[in-house]
Order: C-alpha cells, then structure tokens, then sequence
C-alpha cells in the first residue's frame, strides 16, 4: 500500500474551516492530529511509501491561462502554516514532496500512475482526483478522525462517483471538467455549459470528441451547439492541459 496526502489541500482547509473539519478551534494542532490518525490507521497494512505532497507555488498551469486561480489572497501566516505542516508530516512519518512548477494533485497523480499493481490511497478533499481513482486499486480518504478510540473516515471509490455527479465516471471526469469548467481554479470550460448539462452531455454521448463531433442532444439550444462545435481545436486542448493531472513529475 502506498500513502499519498496532499498535504496543501488539508493545511489549506483546517486553515479556513478548523473547527467545521476537524473539530477544533485550532489551525495548528488537526493537521497532525490528522497525520497521525493516517498513519496508525495504515501502520498495520505495512504501507511501502508514505508521502506528503505541497504545492511548489506557481505551477505550468499558470503560464497556460492569465488568471489561473485568480483571486485566491494569501493571508498573512499561511506561509508559517504550510512549513509547520510540512514539518509535522516528517515528524509522522510521511516523506514530504515538492516539485517545482507543479501542483501538489499532479505528485498524487504521478505516484498513483507508477504504484505498479500497490494499492494507493490518497489523502484529498480535491475533486480533481476523482480523475485518479480505480477500482479496487486507488481510492480517496476524504476525512479521518477517531470517535470513541474508533477510526471515523470519508472514502471516496470510483463506483461511487457516478452517484454523485450526475451518473459522471471517474473515465469522463476530465471531460466532464473541460466542460463544466472549474469556477474554483478560473478554469472556464464551455460558456453556458454548467455541472448538470456537462453530465447530461456525457451520458448521452460517452466523450468529449463524441460531444464535439455530434452535439444534437434533445433539450440543448443551438446557441450551446455552436459553442460546443468552436470548442473543438485550441480551446479544448487547453482546457485538457488545465484539467488533467500529470503522470510525469520529477520525482
């Protein structure tokens, strides 16, 4: 078993909703409470590899698109917190990596492509990791917490997925991102194409291409079927290049 957190996405979330997640007033002592809760819960699998990936800064994905996640201030002591984080991932056990110009999901996604038959569990809130998840292979622990000396824990697996979206697989996630688009990041997708009809789309059509190519689907205007027919070319492959995690990074 491999063990992947993302640990920007869980300092990021205990820093603006401490006690709405992890039942505590303070930004500094869940994160390893949580770490710790991970790694007992593991321990008797006798995971091969623990790690905890952080976000380099500016990534790739800001030199594709002028407004990547615009928007987005970092409040004074944020800084301190993820170098805190960091260190009290060491301190649990988890080998801390960071990759330049790249996003800590992309590392997630790299370890889970190279597992080479492990299972992978990933330690994320992101839905741009539903993208990642196979059954019986890689799954998502959302949330962990103990409640009478019990583990209390949120997993996300891939057959769940479809429940939640729509009837969306975690197979068309990256189509269903492209477009959807993602309001979070500033990622556009496809004017006038929200969660609902992407998924809509989809179901009716399977792909993306399949979408682009036929894109008469009962209910949908003629002024979404021509921006669907433009979307095709440049646009859509920047959309993929946004969306898409990466499977190579120098790690």
């Amino acid at each position: 078993m491999i063990v992947v957190i993302d640990g920007t996405n869980w300092a990021w979330r205990e820093w603006h909703s401490p006690a709405l997640l992890w039942g505590t007033s303070s930004k500094h002592g869940s994160f390893g409470r949580r770490l710790e809760i991970v790694r007992d819960f593991v321990a008797s699998r006798e995971p091969s590899t623990m790690l905890a990936a952080f976000d380099s800064g500016r990534s790739f994905r800001h030199d594709l698109l002028d407004g990547y996640k615009a928007g987005r201030e970092r409040p004074a002591g944020i800084d301190e917190h993820l170098e805190r984080c960091q260190r009290m991932a060491e301190t649990n056990g988890f080998r801390v990596v960071v990759s330049d110009g790249f996003e800590a999901d992309d590392i997630l996604a790299t370890v889970a492509h190279r597992a080479n038959g492990d299972k992978v569990v990933l330690g994320t809130t992101d839905k741009d990791a539903y993208q990642l998840l196979v059954p019986d292979k890689v799954t998502m622990l959302r949330k962990a917490a103990t409640e009478h000396g019990k583990l209390k824990a949120e997993w996300r697996r891939a057959a769940e997925i479809p429940a939640l979206f729509h009837g969306v697989t975690c197979r068309q996630w990256i189509d269903y991102q492209c477009l959807a688009g993602d309001a979070t990041d500033k990622i556009p997708g496809v004017e006038g194409v929200g969660p609902v009809m992407a998924a809509r789309l989809l179901k009716e059509r399977g792909t993306l291409a399949e979408i682009i190519r036929n894109p008469w689907v009962r209910g949908i205007g003629d002024k979404i079927r021509t921006r669907l027919t433009k979307f095709s070319g440049e646009q859509e492959q920047l959309m993929r290049k946004l969306v898409t995690l990466r499977t190579d990074v120098p790690i």
